[in-house]
Formats: structure tokens, C-alpha cells, sequence
């Protein structure tokens, strides 16, 4: 064996084989090696995985020092401007400017001033950005609109960025104007107060200083009686072409980086013109939102309009392609009451008749010009019911209903697709068309026909079960211009009778007037219950039900005339002239069984002939027999009964009558009758 006494390795000698030495020596001196190795690298994990808690426990200490005390100090000066704002607004006045050049880095062709920034407590005590009197100018400096104040939300992103850029922005109380017009479309217009002085500026040119409106209560407005609402005069905007030449923008990409995508308004107040008709709304709230990219612009919105009839709601939708030419406008209506629109318009005069809440869905495609290419409505109707104009008795009475509509603009024709509606347990369903008449002169004309599909009537106040509607075929015409609805022809066909009807609607606020004829042919009493209208002569229907047991109708005619109709029929007429409206009807009825008066005996008749003018009623009986008991009849002649005013609850009636019958047999019988004609009970 060799042994190294230097600082170097001596070289390893190769073994003999077999040899005792190599292997043993060489074992041992690894073996010493390796144990000495082991035993220090144990050591050197231990100390490393006891000093770890110490670092994490030293990293949350000095959390505990430097985070808690910032955070703490973050919440009490947030709790300290909580409590300052309840006090009242914090101006940022300082931010103004930043402000301004933000909102009008995302508006293309017009300029916003504003006066101030307020930090303030909103009315559901949200911390709110509130700009005052904020007034949007043109290019060339006139004022478009201006609002009291307006409320700013900003870009939570860029906020933590210390960047102010607006979101959304919602003018608060502002007064608008909608202005439409034939020829020029539609425009918008907000309120700006006139100019009352001229200030210099720093520069020494003079401006004009613009004074906000007032704030007004958030209530809808109440018109002051015989004074029409007055408007001021807006500086007009043309919707069409601004919403066309913002998304043009959108599509070339200049308008890439605007971050203002939503405006709104709150408790504002409209104020409509249509061809010169002006009227006002009362809008709580409405939001509009806009988002333009390279194919294609989307503008949606939302709205809540205050009605004398309740709030109604609206949501649209509007998506603009230039490739295609086209924009798609899909709209939404809850809980409208068309008859609240017809202020709004002379055209919209005749949706006056239509007290129903409707829910419906509106989907239109327009060319990019504005141009409209069809239309499709589909209309829920409520609970509601049907006016007649300048008709003061019962209106028609609706449960519900079904509506959908079509329009081709091409072809201007308008299909009623199978809509159905439902009234007092009876259900029609139709469908039909409506054709404008191009080569027509004058005001636009709508020639319309309608057909039944199905349907039944019934009186289920009178106990008469559903009979099947054999046919309905309607026509006439629409002029809008002169709100006028003429029917020239209706042919009802229901259990073996057939009604056939003709009149004109005359809408509008000057003189509405309505004049509506019909003929019945012969029916069953039974049919004559069910077809007659709650509407029409709603006592004498009541009376006819009631009283009348058994009866054939061999024939009746109808008239209802109100309005001009009743000013030119004036010279005819022998009824109460200061009633607005006149019905008179006639119907002559064979084997008849009534009951003329409560309390009184039947009566049965080979005929009787029944008139109606108003609500006087006469029934004259030729030959009739008071049925005393199931086996004697007392006769009577030239039998008439005759009452003043059959709408009262106890109306004042004459009975008379001829008889050639015994004193005892007539007391039997007016006692039976239990009417007590001489108002002393039974007599002896």
C-alpha cells in the first residue's frame, strides 16, 4: 500500500486481482468521506427551515406597521367626507377643465361647458359627480342645449389611474323638445334659457352668459285649463343625421377611443310637436346607450313615461350596417294606453277610442336614408275597453286580445295576421289586409277588408250559452288626414240571423262624431241577446234580456248618431236636444212570453213591436193574455206600456190596456201581479 505525505492526491494504483489491499482500503477511505458529508447537510436544513417563521412573522409585522395605519387613516377620511357630503356638496372646481376637454374628446361637431364639478349624495345617498349648468354648443357657437345640472360617471378603470373619463352622462331636469314634421322628420331640442346679459370674457370678447332653467318638481306636468303648453324656442337637431354621421365616424374608426357610450335623463319634461300640435310628457328616467364598431352601430335605450293613465314603459333597440344598407330597430311597449297618445297628434286622434293596456313588440327595417322598407307588430291587450267618439253610454267592453301586423312597404299593404279577441265570453278571430291607394288624390286612403276565422257570442248575463259565429266580412276605408274611419258594409252571420251594419267614426278633438246603422234579419230571441252590443242601448238590452222569456225577432233596425251626424239630423229628430248623442231602434217581435214590469203576471202575444228613442221605451201589443195561473188567461187589447227613462233605477212606467173580463176575475189578477197599482196593497 503507497501513502501521499504532500497536499496532493496521490494517484490511484490499480489492484492486483485478488489482492486484499485495493479493495479495502479504497472502501474505507469513501466510506469515511460520505458519513462526514451526511452528517453536516442535516444540519444546514434544519437551520434553514426554523429561520423561515421568523422572516414570515417579521413580513407580517411590518404589515401591521405601514398597511393598517394607511387603511385606517383611507376609512376615517372616507367616513369624514361621507359626513361632509351629508352637509352638503364638495365642490371640484379645479377638475372643471379636465372635465370639459375629456367629454369633448368623444363628441365630434359640438363643445360642453360647464360651470362646476360637485361631489354630492344622490337621493339613494350613492356618492355622485354632478356637473352644474352644463350647456353643449356647435362649432360656430350656438347653443344646442344646456340642463341645470348633470350627473358624471367615470371610468372606474381609468379612475384607479388617476384619469378622469366619462362613462355616462345623465342630465337631470332638463326640457326637451320632439319635433316632428312631414317634410323635415324628426328633430330634437333641449331647453336653454334666452340670454339675458353679455359678460366679457378674460380675453375681452363678450359671450353670451347662459342662466339655466330652474329646477322644477319631478311631477307630471297638469296643462292649465283652456291655455295651451307652452314651449320655448329650441335650437333644433336632426336626429337622423347626427345618429348617421356618428356612426359613419364609428365605422372609419375616429371615434375608436370614446369611452362615453351611455347619456340619460332624469325627470324631465317633453315637450311633442307633430305637424304643428303640441303637447307635454313627464319622463322619470331614460337611458341611452351607444356602441360603434367598424361593421356595424348599435344604439339601445330604455325609457319610463308618466300617462294620465299610469306609467308605461319602452325599450328599443337600433343596429345600423352600412354594407347592407339597413337598420333594424326592434322596440318594446308595456302597459301603454293607446288613447294617452292621441293629444300627442291630430294623426293619432282615432287611438283616442282605445282605453286597453296593450303590451307589444315592434320590429321595423329602414333603409340608411331613413326609408321604410316593413314592419311587424304584435300587440297584447288587456283588460280594458272601446269608446265610441262623442257616444256617452257603456263603452264595448274587452278582456283580452291578440294583434299581430305586417307591413310591406313595397307593396304598402298591411296584412292583419289571425288575431283574436276575447269579450265577455265571446272570442272572434279574423284576419285581412289594408291597402293604401296610390294613384288616389286628396288625403291618403287605407281600404281595408277582414274575414272571420272563427268565433262565438254569447250573454252569459242572460244565461245564453255560446252559438258559433258563421262569417264576418267587413270593409271600408281610413283617411288619417281627416281621422275619419268609414264601414261601408258589415255582414254578420251568427245562429240562422244575419246583421248587417254601415256607419263613419269621426275622430279628432274638434267635433267627434260617430253615426252607426244597422238591420237585423229574423232570428231567435235567444241570438238577438247575444249579438246585442252592452254598448248599444245598454237599459233596453238589459230590459230585453230580463223581461222578455220567449220570442222570434222577425225584424229591427238600429241608428246611433252623435256629433255632426246629430247636427245634421237635427230637423228629424223629436228626442231632447241637449242629449249628446240619439238612439233609436225598432223591433218588431212574434210569439212573444214576457214579464213587462218586475212583479207583474207573464204575458203572451202573437206579435208586439218594440221602440226605442234614447231611453224612452214604448211596447204596443195588439192582442195579448195575461197568463193568471197554468189554466186561465185573461185577454187584453191594444196593450201599451210606456216608460220616460228605462236607465233609471226605478223607472216611472204607464200601463194601458183594454179588457172584457169580470170585476172579480181582474182584482184576482192585479193581486196576483203584486204592482199594487193603488198604492195600498192587495186590493179587497
Amino acid at each position: 500500500m503507497t501513502t501521499q505525505t504532500s497536499g496532493r492526491q496521490a494517484p490511484r494504483a490499480s489492484p492486483s486481482r485478488g489482492g486484499p489491499t485495493g479493495p479495502h482500503g479504497g472502501g474505507h477511505g469513501g466510506g469515511g468521506q460520505g458519513s462526514g458529508g451526511q452528517g453536516s447537510g442535516g444540519q444546514g436544513g434544519s437551520e434553514r427551515r426554523a429561520a423561515a417563521p421568523r422572516r414570515l412573522r417579521g413580513v407580517f409585522k411590518l404589515a401591521a406597521f405601514t398597511i393598517v395605519p394607511v387603511l385606517l387613516l383611507t376609512l376615517l377620511a372616507v367616513g369624514i367626507g361621507y359626513v361632509r357630503l351629508l352637509h352638503g356638496p364638495i365642490s371640484l372646481k379645479a377638475f372643471g377643465q379636465q372635465i370639459e376637454e375629456r367629454i369633448n374628446a368623444d363628441l365630434d361637431g359640438f363643445t360642453v361647458h360647464i360651470d362646476d364639478a360637485l361631489v354630492t349624495l344622490a337621493d339613494d345617498f350613492r356618492v355622485e359627480l354632478r356637473l352644474t349648468n352644463l350647456r353643449i354648443k356647435e362649432d360656430d357657437g350656438d347653443l344646442v342645449a344646456s340642463a341645470p345640472s348633470a350627473a358624471l360617471e367615470l371610468n372606474r378603470t381609468a379612475f384607479w389611474r388617476f384619469e378622469v373619463v366619462p362613462k355616462r352622462v345623465d342630465l337631470i331636469e332638463p326640457r326637451l323638445a320632439v319635433t316632428y314634421s312631414s317634410e323635415h322628420g324628426i328633430s330634437l331640442s333641449i331647453n336653454n334659457a334666452p340670454p339675458i346679459a353679455i359678460e366679457a370674457t378674460a380675453g375681452g370678447e363678450g359671450e353670451q352668459a347662459i342662466v339655466p332653467p330652474a329646477p322644477v318638481a319631478a311631477e307630471r306636468p297638469v296643462p292649465s285649463a283652456g291655455q295651451a303648453p307652452s314651449f320655448p324656442a329650441f335650437h333644433r337637431v336632426d336626429l337622423a343625421r347626427l345618429l348617421a354621421e356618428s356612426s359613419a365616424r364609428a365605422r372609419r374608426g375616429e371615434a375608436a377611443t370614446s369611452q362615453l357610450k351611455a347619456f340619460g335623463i332624469r325627470n324631465a319634461r317633453v315637450s311633442v310637436t307633430c305637424d304643428g300640435v303640441t303637447s307635454e310628457l313627464f319622463v322619470p328616467e331614460a337611458s341611452f346607450d351607444v356602441d360603434h364598431t367598424k361593421r356595424d352601430s348599435v344604439i339601445s335605450g330604455t325609457a319610463t313615461i308618466e300617462s294620465p293613465k299610469g306609467e308605461w314603459s319602452l325599450a328599443f333597440r337600433t343596429e345600423d350596417s352600412e354594407h347592407h344598407d339597413l337598420v333594424k330597430v326592434a322596440a318594446t311597449v308595456e302597459n301603454l294606453v293607446p288613447s294617452t297618445l292621441a293629444p300627442i297628434s291630430s294623426d293619432l286622434a282615432l287611438l283616442s277610442m282605445f282605453d286597453t293596456p296593450v303590451n307589444g313588440v315592434l320590429d321595423l327595417d329602414l333603409s340608411n336614408a331613413g326609408d321604410l322598407r316593413s314592419a311587424d307588430l304584435s300587440l297584447d291587450v288587456a283588460d280594458g275597453f272601446i269608446r265610441l267618439p262623442a257616444v256617452s253610454s257603456t263603452p264595448f267592453m274587452l278582456d283580452k286580445g291578440k294583434i299581430v301586423l305586417s307591413y310591406n312597404a313595397e307593396t304598402r299593404r298591411l296584412d292583419l295576421l289571425p288575431s283574436t279577441l276575447d269579450w265577455d265570453g265571446s272570442h272572434l278571430t279574423l284576419h285581412g289586409a289594408m291597402q293604401n291607394d296610390p294613384a288616389g288624390t286628396g288625403e291618403p286612403q287605407w281600404h281595408f277588408a277582414l274575414r272571420s276565422i272563427d268565433g262565438s257570442i254569447s250573454a252569459k248575463d242572460f244565461g245564453v250559452a255560446p252559438i258559433p259565429v258563421e262569417s264576418l266580412e267587413a270593409m271600408g276605408r281610413i283617411i288619417p288626414g281627416e281621422d275619419l274611419v268609414q264601414l261601408s258594409g258589415l255582414s254578420l252571420s251568427v245562429g240562422g240571423g244575419v246583421v248587417n251594419v254601415n256607419g263613419d267614426i269621426i275622430g279628432g278633438p274638434d267635433t267627434p262624431s260617430t253615426r252607426v246603422e244597422a238591420t237585423v234579419s229574423p232570428m231567435p230571441i235567444e241570438t238577438l241577446k247575444a249579438m246585442w252590443p252592452r254598448a248599444v242601448a245598454p237599459a233596453a238590452r238589459d230590459w230585453m234580456g230580463a223581461q222578455v222569456e220567449r220570442a222570434h225577432l222577425k225584424s229591427a233596425s238600429f241608428k246611433l248618431l252623435s256629433g255632426r251626424f246629430l247636427d245634421a239630423d237635427s230637423a228629424n229628430d223629436t228626442s231632447d236636444p241637449a242629449k249628446p248623442e240619439r238612439l233609436s231602434a225598432h223591433l218588431e217581435i212574434s210569439d212573444i212570453r214576457m214579464v213587462p214590469l218586475p212583479k207583474s203576471l207573464p204575458l203572451e202575444a202573437e206579435s208586439a213591436s218594440i221602440r226605442l228613442e234614447n231611453s224612452a221605451l214604448e211596447v204596443s201589443v195588439p192582442e195579448a193574455r195575461i197568463i193568471v195561473d197554468e189554466t186561465r188567461r185573461m185577454p187584453l187589447n191594444d196593450v201599451r206600456l210606456t216608460a220616460v227613462d228605462v236607465t233609471h233605477d226605478a223607472p216611472l212606467a204607464e200601463l194601458a190596456l183594454t179588457s172584457e173580463t169580470s170585476l172579480e176575475d181582474l182584482i184576482e189578477t192585479l193581486n196576483r201581479s203584486e204592482l199594487h197599482l193603488a198604492g195600498q196593497g192587495p186590493l179587497p
